[in-house]
This record gives C-alpha cells, structure tokens and sequence, in this order.
C-alpha cells in the first residue's frame, strides 16, 4: 500500500511540476510576442519624428532661436505644434500647445488642442476644449471657426441636430461658413437624425 501510495504522490508531483512549467512558459511565450509587436510600432514612429524633423529641420531651427530670445512666448510653442499636428505628430503637437497654455491663455491654442482630439477621435475631450476657448475673447472669426469645429465633432459623433446648430452660429459669425451649411443640411436631411453611418471628417480649423 505504501508504495502505491508513494508512486501515486511522485506521479501527482510530476503533474502538478509539469503543468507549472507548461504555464510559465506560455506566458513567456506571450509576453515574448507583445512586446515586440509593440517595439516595432515604437521604432516606426520614431522613424517617422525623425523623417519630419530633419524636413522641417531649418524652421523647427528658426523657432528654437526664437524661444531663445522669447522663452515666455507662448505663441512660439504654438507653432511648433502646429507643425507637428499638420504631419500627424499629434503627442508631440499636444505638448507643444500645452506648454503654449502655460504661458498665454490663448483661444487658438485651446481650440487646436480640441483639434488634437478631434483627430483622435476624442470627442468628448475636444467638445471641452473648444468650450473652454469660446470662454475667452476673441475676434469673431476665431469664434466661428470653432464652431465650425464643433459642428464637425458633433457630425462625426452622429449628432446632426447639434451639427447645423453650431454651424448657424458659425454662419452668424462669417459668412463664408453658409456654403458649408446648406452642403450639410441637404446631406443630413437625408438622413435619420441620430444615424451615425456617415464618413468621418478632419478637416478642422487650426489657429496661429
């Protein structure tokens, strides 16, 4: 009996030993593979910085020497991340423009910074940001570009009741927004109020 007994315990061992092991290397199989999926997303986009960066290498340059000599410009770190959101850098463009805010409040750089979500298809993010900069003074063309924003987001999140009513209030801003709006209420009025089955549009308004 005993040795029954002893074979049995030594046979569970072995088991119990043998599926530890299995489990240990599954996840070493598994975090392996992650990893390196993600390493090579990495050094894609690091290519790619590199690749704007040495193309833009003489104004990125020319805004370094300016913030030099003006490193409380806000407007400067503004245009940098201009740059970069209009190459797709948008991490580096959303820095950019934070660092702008820290130094100047300004209605252009909260409205890109709803941009950047926008692009990300944040909505909810930028549908806030662009509110935060229509709190602030401006001139009216300003103004009616966010709106114009903000109908885009509202579009692209399905909401077309919302959409014409900020582009009327784009319209009563600028004129040059009511082609625009009569495009997209022939468009929406096609179509069931809260159908979100339509393309998604970028092309937003960004300030200098």
């Amino acid at each position: 009996m005993k040795k029954i007994f002893l074979i049995s315990l030594i046979i569970g061992i072995i088991v119990f030993i043998g599926i530890i092991y299995a489990e240990i290397k599954l996840s070493q199989n598994i975090s392996d593979k992650v990893p390196e999926k993600s390493k090579t997303s990495n050094i894609m986009q690091k290519d790619r910085e590199a690749s704007i960066e040495a193309l833009y290498e003489d104004k990125l340059n020319q805004y370094k020497e300016e913030l030099k000599k003006n490193p409380k410009d806000g407007k400067i770190y503004n245009k940098i991340g201009l740059l970069y959101a209009k190459n797709g850098l948008y991490e580096k463009a959303l820095k950019m423009f934070e660092e702008s805010l820290k130094l100047n409040e300004q209605i252009g750089v909260y409205a890109n910074i709803g941009n950047i979500y926008a692009m990300l298809e944040k909505y909810d993010i930028a549908i806030k940001k662009y509110e935060s900069a229509l709190t602030l003074k401006s001139a009216d063309k300003n103004k009616a570009d966010i709106y114009y924003n903000l109908g885009m987001v509202y579009y692209n999140k399905g909401e077309f009741g919302k959409t014409k009513e900020m582009m009327k209030k784009a319209v009563e801003l600028n004129e040059g927004y009511r082609e625009k709006l009569a495009s997209l209420e022939k468009e929406i009025g096609s179509k069931d109020i809260t159908k979100a089955d339509k393309k998604v549009i970028k092309d937003f308004k960004w300030m200098e």
